[in-house]
């Protein structure tokens, strides 16, 4: 009798997990998504594109064609359940811009900047409506951004003067609406904030 009383418990204990294995069991468990993204932090965000830091004696200084062209996103998205999924953001972003200031003990300088933004973020997925072909989503991401920059200036005596080093950021995402369109290959937009973009569109594979 206690060898079944001891059975009976075991069974009732795993009865919730196996009625919720079976009820998820239709679910895509892995998302790669791929996009393009417009407007990223990176783009408006002084302390993102003024990462060299020039001494007061420079002045005057002067920026001017600055240049930026978005930011791409590969994520992955594992799925835990109907709602919620946790993965992993990687964004790239480029910018550059043209400098020219006046220090006092090397003459007139002009250059250019080069930054490239590498952002890692753990992300967290919810959905708010899933159909067969259409879902409803946000996401929020949070982690690390590099900007690995880089100056070449020519002062007027036609002298180079490199200078290349790396500053790290808070790197984030926060996504309120996203929608996907389609079933195993969809795709999707999403608007909000962050290294990402402000409006991204892409594509994502479910497997």
């Amino acid at each position: 009798m206690r060898k079944y009383f001891l059975f009976s418990i075991i069974a009732l204990l795993l009865c919730p997990g196996l009625g919720a294995k079976t009820r998820d069991k239709n679910i895509d468990r892995h998302e790669v998504s791929i996009g393009y993204g417009v407007l990223p932090v990176s783009e408006w965000s002084g302390s993102f594109t003024n990462a060299i830091k020039y001494p007061a004696e420079t002045t005057p200084f002067n920026i001017s064609n600055s240049s930026h062209y978005g930011a791409v996103s590969l994520d992955y998205n594992f799925r835990l359940n109907k709602r919620i999924g946790l993965g992993v953001g990687v964004v790239y972003a480029y910018a550059d811009k043209e400098v020219s200031f006046s220090p006092a003990h090397i003459g007139n300088l002009t250059g250019k900047e080069y930054n490239n933004f590498l952002s890692i973020m753990p992300k967290v997925k919810l959905n708010w409506i899933e159909k067969p072909k259409f879902t409803l989503y946000s996401t929020v991401g949070l982690g690390l951004c590099i900007d690995f920059y880089n100056t070449v200036n020519l002062n007027d005596r036609g002298m180079l003067i490199n200078k290349s080093n790396s500053v790290f950021m808070l790197a984030y995402q926060f996504s309120p609406i996203g929608i996907e369109v389609g079933k195993k290959t969809v795709f999707f937009m999403e608007a909000g904030i962050g290294n990402a973009g402000s409006i991204i569109a892409g594509v994502r594979v479910k497997f």
